[in-house]
């Protein structure tokens, strides 16, 4: 996909694992992937990269993804998906009411498979696509995965997705980003997972 859509981003991640893990089926099974893993082969292909970037990452957790905090909407049901949608526009508008014009702030993302992927720093800034760096502060190449801001996050709600079956959220109490998001979909390994932390407004 060379441009990212918007429209679809929580249904996206949870297309790519499926097909992901449906081409891989018959495959010899490989080491999980987590954090530690991500870094330690990113550091030894690509070398240390700025410090003050690398920085950045000294409060990120390498625990599991998946986390008991928010509340969990089982979309199916009107009345829950209602519900979303009313912590949505509130925290939206929040969001929008106080967010920085230049932004930065630590991302990971995760589904079913190839799980967890490492941390990167996203700064975001009015008119140009995102930059992002990995753990090393080593920039990385821009993707779907690495070109998003919190509105566009926040806009990524506004299209419904059928095959969801539920969404758990949790808002940052300063900043009211989504920090966590995980949805399932209606099919047994459909899940994906964003985390989103460490917002800090930036200079022009």
């Amino acid at each position: 996909m060379s441009r990212f859509d918007w429209r679809v981003l929580l249904g996206a991640v949870l297309i790519a694992c499926h097909r992901h893990a449906v081409q891989n089926a018959n495959r010899v099974e490989r080491e999980p992937i987590n954090d530690e893993r991500v870094d330690r082969e990113k550091t030894v292909e690509r070398g240390v990269g700025d410090p003050r970037i690398a920085a950045l990452f000294k409060d990120t957790t390498r625990s599991t993804a998946f986390s008991a905090e928010g509340r969990t909407y089982n979309v199916q049901r009107p009345a829950e998906r209602q519900a979303l949608r009313d912590a949505l526009t509130r925290e939206r508008r929040l969001w929008q009411a106080s967010k920085p014009a230049n932004y930065r702030f630590l991302f990971r993302s995760a589904c079913f498979c190839p799980g967890p992927q490492g941390w990167l720093v996203l700064d975001v800034r009015p008119g140009r696509p995102a930059q992002a760096w990995d753990r090393t502060g080593r920039p990385v190449a821009r993707n779907d995965w690495t070109t998003f801001s919190i509105d566009q996050l926040f806009a990524s709600f506004d299209r419904g997705n059928d095959q969801l079956s539920q969404v758990q959220i949790a808002f940052d109490q300063r900043w009211h980003y989504p920090r966590y998001l995980r949805t399932s979909m209606i099919y047994p390994d459909g899940w994906s997972i964003i985390q989103i932390q460490a917002l800090q407004a930036l200079q022009p």
